[in-house]
């Protein structure tokens, strides 16, 4: 319930009551055999993300006061072993190429038009420190701080995975 879900919570919702509707069901009086069409009608599209509109629907008719009775819980569990088969492990980005970074230029000239200045070595600072790309790209300069002649810490900011916002501090030494 973050607020940076509500987005994609709301997309889910509605597009369930659009589906529905088409199907000729009322989206708010979920039942199992609501269900049961849903779920068919998003597997058949493709959506890899089926179960995760089914759940959303569920989850808001019992935000709306209504009950899900053992039959229920018994197909959601059917349904959800549906959704998940033979969906196959997620499309994950390729491993990056370390080996090519010593190839680029070593110039502040950016790679693309809205790319970092020096990017050898924001991609070189980015895999020594592990960070993500929004680490990476939200980087400042005063964010480095050298400890001492063989040790520098990087300030992160916060971020997404850091819920008490309290951001953290890297060091490395050579």
């Amino acid at each position: 319930y973050a607020s940076t879900s509500l987005g994609p919570r709301q997309l889910r919702e509605n597009l369930w009551a659009q589906l529905m509707t088409a199907a000729h069901f009322d989206p708010l009086d979920l039942s199992v055999d609501m269900l049961r069409t849903g779920t068919a009608i998003l597997r058949k599209a493709g959506y890899r993300s089926a179960w995760s509109i089914v759940d959303q629907a569920v989850n808001s008719f019992k935000e709306r006061g209504g009950t899900v009775d053992q039959t229920m819980t018994r197909h959601l569990y059917i349904l959800k072993r549906a959704c998940h088969r033979g969906l196959g492990a997620p499309k994950r980005a390729a491993a990056f190429p370390l080996s090519d970074i010593p190839s680029l230029d070593a110039t502040a000239t950016p790679l693309s038009e809205k790319g970092p200045a020096w990017p050898s070595r924001t991609l070189l600072c980015g895999c020594w420190w592990l960070t993500r790309e929004i680490e990476l790209s939200n980087a400042d300069l005063s964010d480095i701080r050298l400890v001492s002649p063989t040790c520098i810490e990087w300030s992160l900011p916060v971020s997404k995975t850091d819920i008490c916002a309290k951001g953290a501090r890297r060091r490395h030494s050579c």
